[in-house]
């Protein structure tokens, strides 16, 4: 096949048409994630601003499931007996190219006028529980590269 310079083929047609298809479709995944996130935060925006983790919470009510907002994770909290939970937890991040890195947490923790310390070997997060709340900090070590459980959860 000879190459025709400064000619438009349908070679360069269809690589354009499907150009423009994969940057179309990828903008309306990344919106539609967006759009996602946005309205979780918007939705948890009617809880007044004393509750939000100013003191922290009773023990008794903090079992329950937490999911992240904006952010890929998930917790769960139960009550095992007395002050201590079990959590058990899922996060994951996704990279270029469709890698997708993953973390997972799993162990018992006691809690303290709503406060806890989770640890797994390399792995610590500090859960701090307020009214329908949770905040966790980790230490980048409880998964894969880029994996946090860090952020703001709401319970379930």
């Amino acid at each position: 096949m000879k190459i025709e310079w400064h000619k438009v083929t349908w070679y360069s047609w269809a690589v354009a048409a499907a150009v423009f298809g994969l940057v179309f479709a990828d903008g309306l995944y990344v919106g539609s994630l967006y759009e996602k996130t946005t309205r979780d935060v918007e939705s948890l925006a009617d809880i007044p601003t004393a509750h939000r983790l100013t003191k922290p919470h009773a023990t008794d009510d903090v079992a329950g499931r937490y999911r992240g907002v904006g952010i890929e994770a998930d917790l769960d909290v139960v009550r095992v007996g007395g002050d201590v939970y079990r959590v058990t937890g899922f996060a994951t991040w996704h990279g270029a190219g469709g890698m997708v890195n993953t973390g997972d947490v799993d162990g018992e923790v006691t809690m303290t006028d709503g406060r806890a310390t989770y640890r797994d070997g390399d792995c610590e997060m500090s859960l701090t529980f307020g009214a329908g709340r949770l905040v966790a900090e980790d230490n980048l070590k409880c998964g894969g590269l880029n994996v946090t459980f860090s952020g703001e959860y709401a319970r379930q």
